[in-house]
């Protein structure tokens, strides 16, 4: 009898300890439930609250290299503030940090702008090749957008500097022979010269060359010593148009130049001497009629002084 009381009391202890495992068991369960539900609404949260900003940027252009290139970012919220979260500037040439809100790494190279709440510009100075054809990401938060900046011959512009143009003229008898190198421009130009507002593109020779990144032209003219007036000339880059220089020549060489420069001279000396003919007869006349008037008025005599 003790036997089968104490059996049914150890029995009873291990349904006991079996029911508390498996409560334990469940409650495990019901609390990595709530635990792993949490996660997935806090996730869910975030998701819709970052899919209601949206992140885009675009390069102001055309961009001129060695000038200043605009890269606009606009953001935009549910509420338009654009000021909750921290905005941020990455790219470059290494892909690295550039700008933490108004605070760039490379100040001399990188500077934001806020036109507004939701702009958020970055401002690179003195564009060069490095910068186009990489990455560049404006942040707004957890948003963002990453895009390269590609290099297109409709939208980079390198204008010729003073130091990129070499000139060289030199007289050939009764010829002019005249040289333009241009070391460096971009993208390929298309150039020509007008003569006293004239065309004179069919008669210069112009070859276009690319040592490197950048573009390199040639050009050259023989134009007749008689040839007097301003040259002028340009090149175009896609549309854009870029004066390279302007040259007078101011005297002529040849003898019909010199022939016509001698006719305006007399021609200019016909028209003194007349104007001086013409100023002279009427001083004269001027004179005369004072003469005869004056000599009138001694012989007359009022009549009350007549007896």
């Amino acid at each position: 009898m003790k036997n089968a009381k104490r059996r049914k009391q150890t029995s009873l202890k291990i349904k006991r300890c079996e029911i508390k495992r498996i409560n334990g068991k469940s409650s495990r369960i019901s609390r990595g439930s709530f635990r792993l539900r949490y996660i997935n609404i806090l996730i869910l949260t975030v998701f819709c609250a970052s899919s209601a900003v949206d992140v885009t940027w675009d390069a102001k252009l055309p961009a001129f290299f060695g000038n200043v290139t605009y890269l606009q970012c606009e953001i935009s919220d549910a509420a338009f503030d654009c000021t909750k979260s921290p905005r941020q500037w990455y790219g470059g040439p290494i892909y690295d940090s550039l700008c933490y809100e108004d605070i760039c790494a490379a100040s001399n190279k990188y500077e934001v702008m806020k036109q507004s709440r939701c702009q958020y510009t970055l401002m690179i100075h003195d564009f060069s090749d490095r910068d186009v054809n990489c990455e560049y990401t404006c942040l707004y938060g957890i948003s963002n957008m990453r895009r390269n900046l590609t290099l297109d011959e409709k939208k980079f512009i390198y204008e010729p500097h003073v130091e990129d143009i070499q000139e060289e003229s030199t007289e050939n008898g009764k010829t002019l022979n005249w040289k333009i190198n241009i070391s460096k421009i971009f993208p390929t130009p298309s150039c020509g010269a007008d003569l006293k507002g004239k065309s004179i593109t069919d008669r210069w020779q112009i070859s276009v060359t690319k040592p490197g990144f950048y573009f390199a032209a040639a050009l050259q003219i023989n134009l007749p010593l008689s040839s007097c007036g301003k040259v002028d000339v340009y090149c175009y880059l896609g549309h854009y148009k870029v004066n390279i220089t302007t040259k007078n020549f101011d005297s002529c060489h040849l003898p019909g130049g010199e022939n016509s420069n001698k006719n305006n001279t007399m021609m200019m000396g016909f028209i003194i001497l007349a104007i001086i003919l013409v100023i002279a007869v009427l001083m004269g006349c001027v004179y005369r009629k004072k003469k005869l008037c004056s000599k009138g008025l001694q012989g007359y005599m009022p009549p009350m002084m007549r007896q």
